[in-house]
């Protein structure tokens, strides 16, 4: 009789075990919200945006005729970065920067004075974030007053936008990641034909000497005037956490090629707007690549202009810009407070910055202002997307701290992650 109280005893606590091992998986694998095709997505369409306008004006400024030549280094540059970020993410699998720079700098995030130093590190990029959607939104508003809407006021447009943005805040990164999947293909494949039309006007000429320019200036040109263009691959420090777990080069692969889709487009825009143009018009040229659309035309005649489909695309572009980057920053500063409810908080958080955001955008009367500040961003940005990843992980390699795998529990970041 004792023996078979003893059995039935174990047989429950093995079924007991049994029960919290499959839900600690279910849990486990509810964070893995994001596949690998998604984070490729996500980098890529966040990085698209006002740089399709300026970037041939740009990079022509310096190497003239080879305005493809610092666009292919800034390409460089971004998949360098991504690849540390993504080596140091995977260090810290299911975590989030809020979580695991703590732990890289002290070894622990148990202290809060440890969490509270760390925003040193966490602030440029929120701030780098937050300039990408008041810079992208007041491009978008002037372009289209410009194109579409003549008599509207800028502050009609730019509040149409943000509410579409804002609206985004109250989903979770599952649905953000699904919206991503779902216009980005349309948005790459309708340039991709824009780009392919164009060269039909195309002079070849416009593109010799190859080689007449000054190396000095283009690497300037590559890391501060267009580099702008290529930032917001940081947001794997917070996609990363909710990715599905597959192999580490699958991972590797999918975040490399979201940065190179970037860099091969924007090298494909810039060569066929000065083949087309020739440099020195295009340096004449507030918006070349806009420009470039009004001049192409489907032979046959069956569609008489594209800019009206060149602004459409880039609506989208811009959309997922600015709504991936203010979700990602409201999304930050939510769980470095760590509320209970994230959500609520996230979405809150969204409505009282919104007439910030809008008030700050219209700050300034002159557009030319914002070109200036995407200067400015794109120097934040070498410091948040370059230096700082560089930094982080050879702390992390040089003091062995790894986080969130069972074979490495020393390190573990204490603080559970959120649900997306």
């Amino acid at each position: 009789m004792t023996n078979q109280k003893q059995n039935q005893k174990q047989n429950q606590n093995q079924t007991s075990q049994a029960s919290q091992n499959r839900q600690l998986k279910n849990n486990l694998a509810s964070k893995d919200v994001i596949s690998p095709y998604q984070s490729m997505i996500l980098i890529s369409s966040t990085q698209i945006a006002t740089g399709m306008l300026t970037m041939p004006r740009l990079a022509s400024s310096t190497a003239h005729e080879t305005a493809w030549l610092p666009v292919l280094i800034g390409t460089l540059i971004s998949l360098i970065a991504v690849f540390i970020i993504t080596t140091l993410t995977l260090r810290f699998p299911n975590y989030t920067f809020i979580d695991f720079i703590p732990t890289v700098l002290f070894g622990s995030n148990k202290k809060r004075l440890y969490k509270i130093v760390s925003i040193i590190f966490i602030l440029p990029y929120l701030a780098m974030w937050m300039g990408f959607v008041i810079i992208s939104s007041r491009i978008f508003s002037e372009l289209i007053r410009i194109a579409i809407f003549p008599h509207t006021p800028v502050i009609v447009i730019l509040i149409a936008l943000m509410l579409g943005v804002l609206f985004m805040i109250w989903f979770e990164l599952e649905v953000i990641a699904r919206f991503n999947e779902t216009v980005f293909p349309i948005m790459l494949i309708s340039l991709i034909i824009i780009v392919a039309i164009s060269w039909q006007n195309a002079e070849l000429t416009n593109l010799l000497p190859l080689f007449h320019f000054n190396w000095k200036e283009v690497l300037k040109t590559s890391c501060f005037n267009i580099f702008y263009s290529f930032e917001g691959f940081s947001i794997i420090f917070l996609t990363m956490a909710y990715t599905r777990k597959d192999k580490k080069s699958k991972i590797y692969a999918a975040n490399l090629s979201g940065a190179a889709i970037t860099g091969l487009l924007y090298t494909s825009l810039v060569t066929v707007t000065i083949a087309v143009f020739g440099y020195e018009l295009v340096q004449n040229e507030m918006w070349p690549t806009y420009d470039l659309a009004k001049t192409a035309t489907i032979p046959g005649a069956v569609i008489e202009r594209l800019d009206p489909a060149f602004i459409s695309i880039w609506v989208a572009a811009i959309f997922t810009t600015v709504g991936n980057s203010y979700y990602f920053t409201c999304f930050s500063i939510i769980q470095w407070f760590n509320f209970k409810n994230p959500n609520k908080a996230r979405r809150w958080l969204g409505i009282c910055a919104f007439p910030i955001v809008i008030y700050v955008t219209l700050m300034s009367e002159n557009i030319f202002t914002f070109n200036r500040w995407e200067i400015i961003i794109g120097v934040i940005g070498l410091f948040t997307e370059i230096f700082i990843p560089i930094v982080l992980l050879l702390l992390a390699v040089l003091t062995k701290r790894k986080g969130g795998t069972k074979n490495d529990k020393e390190n573990l970041p204490s603080g559970k992650p959120q649900k997306a």
